[in-house]
Order: C-alpha cells, then structure tokens, then sequence
C-alpha cells in the first residue's frame, strides 16, 4: 500500500463480508482492507507486540466462517474483533505454524515446524509419522477422490488414501 504498510505478504484472504486480509510477516501483524472505506487497518495478533505472534503466516477461513491464523508461536482466530489463541496444541514453543486447512469432514489440520496435528472440534491428535525425524509441514490438499496431500520440507509427500482413516501411503 501507499500509506507505507508493510510489502511483507505471505497469505490473503477475502473473508464472508468482503473484507481483505493479508497476513504480515517480519513481526508486523494482519493487514485489513475495508472496500466500503477504501482503507487498510494494520492490527497486531498480540497487542503486547510479542514479535512472534505477530509473524503470521498463514490465514484460513473455516465452514463457520471462523478466521485462523498461523504464526511463529502457534495459532490464533479471529472473533468478534479480538485474537484469540489457541493454546490447545501441545507443543513446546516457540512452534512455527507454516499451514492450516479445514477438510471435508470440517477437520482442521495444522502443520508446524514441530509436527503435523488434527483438530474435530473437540481435541488434537499428533499425526506426525512414527520413525521419521520431525518434519516441516508446509501445504496441504484435498483431491476430488478423498486423498489427503501434506508437503514437507526436505522430505517430500505424504499421501493418506482417506483423510478420515489416515491410512498413509
């Protein structure tokens, strides 16, 4: 933007009213567009200004409309106009969250730098492979016949046959 916001982009997402979100990497927050007021609003995940909370990158919206951040030291939603973090994950921190991605079943899925986890609502299960050193997860996809794709870093695919069994293939 011209009004001297930042150019570090890694993510953008148009949420259920219309508004633009660009998540900010190098510490500087969430970037909001506002079509209606031809503006930009830059707020902070963490108003503390916690540098890694504020290194987002990555935005998702889910079936609910709920806005879910992944930043350097884990994840935060959005509701009501205030973050809230989601301190459900078990991990020690600082934890990078690279990725997160609802899937059909409306399980959200959160890829980080200290593992692969799923979350139904209700609790996280640790789907990081047994045996294999711990991976980056960077990108996950959902294919038209139901097999659940995770990319990782220095390692390569990983390819359920069915995201809801995880059979790995």
């Amino acid at each position: 933007p011209s009004d001297g916001v930042s150019t570090y982009i890694s993510n953008i997402l148009e949420d259920e009213k219309g508004a633009v979100w660009f998540s900010l990497i190098m510490g500087e927050g969430i970037l909001k567009f506002n079509h209606a007021e031809q503006s930009f609003v830059q707020m902070k995940v963490n108003p503390n200004n916690v540098t890694e909370e504020n290194w987002v990158n990555t935005i998702m919206r889910d079936s609910k409309n709920v806005l879910w951040f992944g930043t350097d030291n884990g994840v935060f939603t959005y509701s009501g106009g205030n973050f809230i973090s989601f301190n459900q994950l078990e991990v020690d921190s600082p934890f990078v969250v690279n990725t997160l991605y609802e899937d059909r079943f409306h399980t959200m899925w959160i890829g980080t730098n200290k593992g692969l986890f799923r979350f139904n609502g209700k609790e996280i299960q640790d789907l990081s492979p047994p045996g294999i050193p711990v991976l980056e997860y960077n990108a996950f996809a959902e294919d038209s016949r139901g097999n659940f794709w995770i990319a990782c870093e220095n390692f390569g695919l990983i390819c359920y046959k069915n995201s809801e069994s995880l059979t790995q293939e």
